[in-house]
């Protein structure tokens, strides 16, 4: 069984990380390019060796078998993340060094009619194409940007001719083993500083094996690793050493930080625009994430094809993902409403229940059900567990989906009508008017919508308009979340006072600026049967070889990969 958690690091300790740092931090802004390549090499082959222990210790703490299928969880969202993250930095800077772009072969750059300036973000490459097939992801630059302003987008840090670089602070996120990771690798190879990485006491258990494979970047103070709860936290945020922050987490912990504790004194702070952090900070926190349902008539094995991919959004991770699909957005007098979601219900009850393992989520998960008017456990409450909850037919009137369900609760609303216009246009608005965050959102469109000019040009525009920093087509935006080479972060326009999902983008592997958000898109029915659907009969097996294939990339090891994977 995992150990306690980590001691915090002592306040001494902490001054000789951050003098250490500040000490280190020109040097590391002005390496060049070559060293910097060969240090993230030296920190994959470091991450490869510790990969199984980190995915065994994930497992350990979240009360799964490591030797099950569920185990291919671990593997994907730690190691697997991390490994082709850092592969991703390599080829950027490759190319920066011998080019002066970081962009990928694969990467055109197209402007729409309306002057709208996209980027192909995946495949990234040759070896994307051939691993995610049918998948494609475009990056939308911000309103004003033109085809030829892009290649001064692209790892601007590497334009400065004598940087003086800096100390960042990462608040790791302790819900996904990857993310303090490459929340890290971002500051260090995006923004071009060095980092102080503070673990959240959930996932601590990770720190050791990352201070192995970080080792090349930890011996050289380029890379600190610091434990602790909120005390540490507060007292890193607010040191003079510290000169921007990074947290990946809750609205409620970036307002603390930001405004201090709740109360009159904080609101007064608000109003007169006089936050207590007089610091960047940037973010990635909470959504309520929707999936929209397309309007359309759909044959009895799309239902459950699509309820399927939906559960499977939904249960990842028991839920506590701030992409895990949270809302379904139905239209109103849909006839085919009652058969999707008794599949939905269906697929439900075939995945046993979860160990709750996030702090709170007892708490949270008893006051949605509480409340509920209406509500469908799926299950069975096992020792240690919750049930899964369906809260049906939930007014989407102002203020009903304003705090986060971050725990096993999906609900369902309805609006507008089956008429496409109608429909889209109504989910638009409720979603970005009423519903809380900015990260992501899914709209679920079937071959036989997008061939009817009706329904394709009422989706298209929903998409343009929805506010949201990824859109999933057909798939979940979390595979987004993976990929590296679509960034990540919440839509533009959020404020300090009102944060919604966060300000600025991660997991940007290309080093793009000036993002608006990216459009994800994959056939309704894809092949092979992506990772996250239950009943998938080989996910660990894939999850352990794309880890190797990540680690080194043959083509061998993709033909492997895919054998795999068409065993699903």
């Amino acid at each position: 069984m995992r150990s306690a958690n980590h001691p915090p690091t002592p306040e001494s300790e902490l001054e000789k990380q951050l003098e250490r740092l500040a000490t280190r931090a020109r040097a590391f802004a002005r390496a060049p390019i070559s060293k910097k390549i060969i240090w993230l090499r030296e920190v994959r082959t470091g991450l490869s060796r510790v990969s199984a222990g980190l995915a065994e210790r994930a497992c350990d703490a979240k009360h799964i078998d490591f030797s099950s299928n569920l185990a291919a969880e671990e593997w994907l969202s730690g190691p697997g993340i991390i490994l082709r993250h850092l592969r991703l930095y390599e080829d950027s800077l490759v190319r920066r060094a011998a080019h002066g772009s970081t962009l990928g072969p694969l990467a055109r750059v197209t402007e729409t009619a309306e002057g709208r300036t996209r980027v192909c973000v995946l495949p990234a490459d040759n070896y994307d194409r051939a691993i995610f097939m049918g998948f494609t992801a475009e990056t939308w630059f911000e309103q004003g940007v033109r085809s030829v302003d892009v290649a001064g987008l692209q790892g601007c840090f590497y334009d400065k001719a004598e940087p003086e670089g800096g100390v960042s602070l990462v608040l790791g996120a302790g819900n996904v083993g990857s993310i303090p990771a490459v929340d890290a690798l971002h500051k260090l190879f995006m923004d071009g500083r060095v980092c102080l990485l503070k673990l959240n006491p959930v996932n601590d258990y990770l720190g050791p094996l990352f201070e192995q494979a970080f080792a090349v970047l930890i011996e050289q103070g380029f890379l600190q690793i610091a434990y602790g709860g909120g005390a540490v936290g507060a007292y890193l945020c607010q040191h003079p050493l510290i000169q921007d922050i990074h947290i990946t987490g809750s609205e409620q912990t970036h307002d603390l930080i930001v405004w201090g504790p709740p109360g009159a004194a904080r609101e007064l702070r608000k109003q007169n625009h006089q936050p207590l952090l007089n610091k960047p900070i940037t973010s990635e926190l909470g959504n309520i994430s929707p999936a929209i349902i397309t309007p359309a008539k759909y044959t009895e094995s799309q239902l459950q094809l699509m309820a399927r991919n939906l559960v499977g959004t939904f249960v990842l991770n028991a839920g506590f993902n701030c992409n895990a699909t949270k809302v379904l957005v139905l239209a109103r007098g849909w006839p085919q409403a009652p058969a999707f979601l008794a599949a939905v219900g269906a697929w439900l009850s075939r995945v046993p229940p979860r160990f709750p393992y996030y702090p709170g989520a007892h708490a949270v998960y008893r006051q949605l059900v509480d409340a509920a008017s209406r509500v469908e456990l799926f299950g069975g409450e096992q020792t240690g567990t919750l049930p899964w909850a369906l809260v049906r037919d939930v007014e989407a009137e102002a203020g009903a989906f304003n705090t986060e369900p971050f725990c096993a609760v999906l609900s369902q609303t309805s609006l507008g009508s089956p008429d496409p216009d109608e429909f889209f246009q109504a989910a638009t608005l409720f979603l970005n008017e009423h519903v809380k965050g900015t990260l992501n959102a899914m709209l679920l469109l079937p071959p036989q919508a997008e061939r009817d000019p009706c329904f394709r040009r009422a989706a298209e525009r929903a998409i343009r308009e929805l506010r949201y920093g990824v859109i999933g087509v057909n798939h979940w935006p979390a595979a987004a979340f993976g990929m590296g080479s679509i960034p990540w972060g919440g839509y533009p326009g959020a404020s300090l006072a009102d944060i919604q999902s966060g300000i600025g983008f991660v997991h940007n592997t290309f080093m793009l600026e000036r993002i608006e958000k990216s459009v994800l898109r994959g056939p309704f029915a894809a092949f092979p049967l992506p990772m996250w659907f239950p009943g998938h009969r080989t996910q660990r097996l894939v999850a352990t070889k794309f880890c190797e294939f990540e680690a080194a990339p043959t083509w061998g090891k993709v033909f492997g990969l895919a054998a795999s994977a068409l065993r699903a």
